[in-house]
C-alpha cells in the first residue's frame, strides 16, 4: 500500500537477496509468498516509491506492507515534451505534472478548474461552465489543447476566450502536463504561450483475469452541484478495457459576502431574465437574493472507453472514443448587460449543447531497423457548437450554428543512434471541414419552443466552403555530453492551407441591401504558407540534484478561418477577410535552475517572448469602392461602416518568471508555494497586450499521516490597475468597479486584489470491508468576494463539499 493515500501498489518489484526469486504485484497490490524460503530476506522496489526489506518471517498472508512514495525529483518522466517518455533530468524546459491523485483531490472540478494545480496557470471564466487557460500571458488560439496525443485545437479557435477545456472529465484523466512556452517543434500551430496535454488512463494487461467497478458521488452543500461517475477496467494477458461515465449537474453560483474590496454592489445581481425555451418573459424579474447568480447551472455528460489490445512481438493498439455534451450554457457577461436605460439587454444569451466526440486508434510499434519505439495516431473529432441570442423587447431569437469534422494522423518515433545520442523524429497531417449556417426565427410567445418563421442570415463563417488542412514533419536529436550536461535541438516545417468561400446568391445574402460589387471579391479565397521553427536546449547537473537550462525556442500561430474567414457587421463595423495576412511567430528564451533535496526543492524559470507579426485587427482600405468618399467606409445595408480586416500589427514583447518551492518540516508535513509574474507590451503603440494576468500565486501546507491527508491552501491574486488593460476590450474592463466622475463619465478601477483560504482532507476508510475515498473541502472559507482577471463572472463564496469514492 502507499503510505500516504492508502493505495493498493500495482507492479512492486518483490525479490530475494540473490535476486533468484522475484514477483510483480498485482493490481490490488497483491503477491504469492509461496516462491520465498523461511530464511529469505524480501526486498521491494518500485521507480515511484522508496525501496524497502523485509524478513520473510515477518511476512503472513494478512500482513499490509507500506512503501513511502519518492519526491518528485530530476528522475521524474514526463511524456509530452519530445511526444515520449523523458526525464526530467534532461528536459531543458519549465513542465508541470498533475497527478490523478491532485486531479481526483480536487473535488467538483472541470477540466479547467485542474489546471490550477500545475502553477503558473491563470483561469479565465465569461460563465459558469467556461475556463480558459493562460500561460505566460497567452490564451485561447495561443495555447494548444491536446488529448491522448490528439490536438483538440482547431480552426475556428478565436483569439478571446474559450471554454473547450471543460469537455474534458478530469474523473477519467491519469495525469495532465502542462508545458511553458513554444513548443511548435513537436506540436505545431498554436504552441506560443504552452501546451495543455491531458492524458486519460490506459488499461493495463494483466496475467489474471481482472473486473473491478469504481462509482464516485460529488456533492456541494452549498448549490447543491452533484456529480456521479462510474468506471469499470477489466483485464488479461491479452487485453484490457477501461470505460468511465459521468453525470454533473452545477447549480448557480453563490458569490462571497465579505466585500473586503469595499465596493457594496460591484457583482451584485438585482435583475435576471428567467426567458427559456418553456417561458416568454416579457421584462426582468427582480433577484430576492442578489449573491445568487443565477443562470450560471448548466449540466454535462462525459463517456470515455478504451480498449487496449496485445497484438505480436511488443506492439498493442489502442482504441479510445470520447464523448461530451454538454447542456446549453447560458453566457452570464451578457445577461448582465445594461442597455442605455440601465435595464437587461438580453432575454436570452446562450451556447447551445456543446458536442466534442472523438475516435482515435494509437498503434504502438515493435522496434525495427529505423526506430526503436514508434507509433500512429489516427483521429477523428466531431465538435458542435452555437450561439443563440434575443434581446428584451424582440421577438427574434438569432441563432449561429457550426459544425466541424476534423480528420488527423500523427507518427512519432524514436531511434538510438549512438550510445549517448537520440533522434525523435515524425510527421501530423490534419483537415478541418466546417460547416456554418444562421438564422432568425419569430418565437410563438406563448410557446417559446415553436418557431413561427425562420430566415436565414448571415453566417458566423463562410456559407459555401471552409476547409483547413496542414502537414508537418520535425525531428529532434538529443545528445548526452557527459555525465552531468546535455542538449537538444530540433526543427520542424508546417505547411497550412486555408480555404474559404461565400455564395452572395444565397438567401440570406439575397434578402438585404448589400454592396455586392463590393464583396464579390471575397466570394473564393485561398491562403497558403511555410512556418519553420526550431529550438535548442542546453542542461547541466552540478552535483547531482541542481539543475541548470537554458532553452532558445520559436512557436508559430497559422491563421485559422477565425482569422479570415468573417463577413460581419457589428456596431458600424464590416468585418471583412484577408489572406495576406502571416503566421506570427514567438522567439523565446528561458533560464531554469531547479534543486531537488531530502527535504526541500525550489524550482525558478525567467523567459522573455518576441511575438513577431502580431495578429489583430485594423482598418481595411478599397480604393476601388465609390459608395463613399472615404476608403475605409462602404455603404452596407444602406448604412455607412466601417470596413476593418486581420493584419500582421508588428512585434509584441512578454516576459516573466515563475518561482516554486517545496519543503518538508517533519515527516509528514510540507509545504510548497508558486508564484508568478507577466508583463506584456505591444512595441509599436506601447499600449498593454490582452491576458496578462497579474502577480498571482498559492501557499499549500500538507500533512499526511498513513491514509489520511490534510491541505490548507492559501490562494491570491493582486490587483490589476486600469491603465494595464488591453485597448481592445478583451480584459474586460468593465467586469470591474467603478464610479461617476466629475464630468457624468465611467471610470473603471481595474480588478481589485484577492485572497483566500481552502481546507480539504482526504480519508481512506473501510465500511462493510469496502475500501471508501473519502474527500472533504471547504473553499473561500472566510466567504470573500472577488472575480478572477479578465472573467466575467463572481467567483464562489463559501461552499462545503464531499466526494466518495468506492470499489
Amino acid at each position: 500500500m502507499d503510505s500516504s493515500s492508502g493505495e493498493p501498489i500495482s507492479s512492486v518489484l518483490i525479490f530475494n537477496k540473490t535476486q533468484t526469486e522475484t514477483i510483480l504485484t498485482n493490481n490490488l497490490g497483491k503477491f504469492d509468498l509461496d516462491i520465498f524460503k523461511k530464511n529469505d530476506s524480501i526486498f521491494f522496489s518500485h521507480v515511484s516509491y522508496e525501496p524497502k526489506s523485509v524478513l520473510f518471517k515477518d511476512l503472513n498472508d494478512n500482513v499490509v506492507f507500506y512503501l513511502d512514495p519518492k519526491m518528485v525529483g530530476l528522475d521524474e518522466v514526463v511524456l509530452s515534451v519530445g511526444r515520449k517518455e523523458q526525464s526530467l533530468r534532461y528536459i531543458s524546459r519549465k513542465v508541470s505534472l498533475i497527478s490523478s491523485k491532485e486531479i481526483l483531490s480536487n473535488v467538483n472540478k472541470t477540466g479547467a478548474d485542474v489546471l490550477y494545480e500545475a502553477g503558473g496557470v491563470h483561469i479565465q471564466k465569461s460563465q459558469s461552465g467556461g475556463g480558459s487557460p493562460v500561460i505566460r500571458g497567452f490564451e485561447a488560439n495561443r495555447v494548444l489543447l491536446v488529448i491522448d496525443g490528439v490536438r483538440m485545437n482547431n480552426t475556428i479557435y478565436r483569439s478571446g476566450h474559450l471554454q473547450n477545456s471543460i469537455t474534458v472529465d478530469p474523473n477519467y484523466l491519469e495525469r495532465i502536463e502542462v508545458l511553458y512556452g513554444p513548443s511548435s517543434v513537436s506540436y505545431g500551430s498554436d504552441a506560443i504561450g504552452g501546451v495543455i496535454h491531458y492524458f486519460t488512463k490506459i488499461p493495463e494487461f494483466s496475467n489474471e483475469k481482472n473486473f473491478e467497478f469504481k462509482k464516485k458521488r460529488s456533492y456541494n452543500l452549498t448549490n447543491k452541484s452533484k456529480i456521479r461517475n462510474y468506471q469499470l477496467t477489466t483485464s488479461n494477458k491479452k487485453w484490457g478495457l477501461f470505460s468511465s461515465l459521468s453525470i454533473s449537474d452545477y447549480g448557480d453560483i453563490i458569490m462571497g459576502k465579505n466585500r473586503k474590496h469595499g465596493y457594496d454592489d460591484w457583482g451584485l445581481v438585482n435583475q435576471f431574465s428567467e426567458n427559456n425555451r418553456e417561458n416568454f418573459i416579457e421584462n426582468p424579474s427582480e433577484n430576492t437574493d442578489p449573491n445568487i447568480q443565477r443562470n450560471t447551472a448548466y449540466d454535462q455528460k462525459d463517456f470515455i472507453t478504451k480498449i487496449n489490445l496485445k497484438l505480436k512481438n511488443q506492439s498493442n493498439l489502442i482504441l479510445n472514443f470520447q464523448i461530451s455534451k454538454s447542456s446549453k450554457i447560458n453566457r452570464f457577461d451578457k445577461l448582465s448587460e445594461l442597455d442605455s436605460t440601465q435595464n437587461l439587454k438580453f432575454a436570452e444569451w446562450y451556447y447551445g449543447p456543446q458536442k466534442r466526440i472523438m475516435a482515435s486508434s494509437i498503434l504502438n510499434l515493435s522496434p525495427s531497423n529505423i526506430f526503436d519505439k514508434g507509433r500512429f495516431i489516427v483521429s477523428y473529432q466531431a465538435i458542435g457548437e452555437s450561439r443563440h441570442n434575443r434581446k428584451f423587447g424582440s421577438e427574434i431569437l438569432y441563432n449561429q450554428n457550426e459544425r466541424l469534422d476534423v480528420y488527423s494522423i500523427n507518427g512519432d518515433f524514436s531511434k538510438n543512434m549512438y550510445e549517448k545520442l537520440e533522434m525523435l523524429y515524425g510527421f501530423e497531417y490534419t483537415n478541418n471541414l466546417l460547416f456554418s449556417d444562421s438564422n432568425s426565427a419569430i418565437i410563438d410567445t406563448s410557446n417559446p419552443s415553436v418557431f413561427l418563421s425562420e430566415d436565414q442570415s448571415f453566417s458566423r463563417y463562410p456559407n459555401d466552403k471552409a476547409t483547413h488542412s496542414a502537414l508537418a514533419g520535425y525531428f529532434k536529436y538529443l545528445k548526452k555530453i557527459n555525465n552531468y550536461s546535455n542538449l537538444n535541438f530540433g526543427l520542424r516545417l508546417s505547411y497550412n492551407k486555408v480555404n474559404v468561400g461565400w455564395d452572395f446568391n444565397s438567401d440570406e445574402f439575397l434578402n438585404n441591401d448589400l454592396n455586392s460589387t463590393f464583396l464579390n471579391q471575397f466570394e473564393s479565397l485561398s491562403l497558403k504558407n511555410l512556418s519553420l521553427t526550431g529550438s535548442f536546449g542546453y542542461v547541466t547537473r552540478i552535483y547531482e540534484n541542481n539543475k541548470v537550462s537554458i532553452n532558445l525556442s520559436s512557436g508559430f500561430r497559422s491563421p485559422n478561418i477565425d482569422d479570415i474567414g468573417k463577413i460581419r457587421e457589428n456596431a458600424g463595423i464590416l468585418l471583412i477577410p484577408n489572406t495576406t495576412v502571416k503566421p506570427e511567430k514567438a522567439y523565446t528564451i528561458d533560464f531554469g535552475w531547479t534543486n531537488f533535496s531530502d527535504k526541500f526543492n525550489s524550482a525558478l524559470n525567467i523567459y522573455y517572448t518576441v511575438l513577431d507579426g502580431t495578429i489583430g485587427r485594423d482598418f481595411f482600405y478599397d480604393s476601388t469602392d465609390t459608395t463613399t468618399n472615404d476608403m475605409s467606409t462602404i455603404i452596407y445595408q444602406n448604412d455607412e461602416v466601417y470596413t476593418m480586416s486581420t493584419y500582421n500589427l508588428g512585434q509584441s514583447e512578454v516576459y516573466g518568471f515563475n518561482y516554486k518551492i517545496y519543503v518538508n518540516f517533519f515527516k509528514n508535513v510540507d509545504f510548497t508555494s508558486n508564484l508568478t509574474y507577466t508583463k506584456g507590451t505591444k512595441l509599436n503603440s506601447k499600449n498593454p497586450m490582452p491576458s496578462i494576468p497579474p502577480v498571482f500565486g498559492d501557499f499549500k501546507l500538507t500533512w499526511n499521516y498513513a491514509s489520511n491527508k490534510l491541505v490548507l491552501a492559501y490562494k491570491f491574486s493582486k490587483n490589476k490597475s486600469p491603465d494595464t488593460y488591453s485597448i481592445g476590450g478583451e480584459d474586460g474592463l468593465e467586469e470591474t468597479p467603478y464610479f461617476i466622475n466629475s464630468d457624468g463619465n465611467i471610470e473603471y478601477l481595474g480588478m481589485p486584489k484577492w485572497a483566500i483560504f481552502n481546507l480539504t482532507s482526504t480519508h481512506k476508510i473501510k465500511i462493510f470491508k469496502k475500501l471508501i475515498d473519502l474527500n472533504f473541502s471547504v473553499e473561500n472559507i472566510f466567504d470573500i468576494h472577488y472575480k478572477q482577471f479578465a472573467s466575467g463572472i463572481s467567483s464562489h463564496g463559501r461552499n462545503f463539499n464531499i466526494s466518495a469514492f468506492f470499489n
